[in-house]
């Protein structure tokens, strides 16, 4: 489905579909786990969730400390009238 559509791929995961397939095939073997007796998620979703997890966090992260500047800056302006 995201392979189907270039745009929403790199709007998803901030990366085109070819340097996302760079990356797994740098670590996919890492990824891949065996000896399970489930049937394992496969490398590709895993790094999909990955990746999708730690832009999240960065976003969050981003946005506190946006929001936590903003009320220092109306603090100061505030005790500074």
């Amino acid at each position: 489905m995201l392979r189907d559509d270039p745009e929403y791929f790199v709007e998803t995961f901030r990366m085109t579909p070819e340097a996302f397939d760079h990356l797994l095939s740098l670590i996919g073997p890492k990824l891949l786990k065996v000896g399970s007796l489930r049937e394992s998620i496969s490398p590709r979703e895993r790094l999909q969730m990955t990746v999708v997890y730690v832009l999240y966090y960065i976003f969050t992260v981003y946005l506190l400390y946006n929001i936590f500047l903003f009320l220092i800056i109306e603090l100061i302006y505030v005790a500074g009238i």
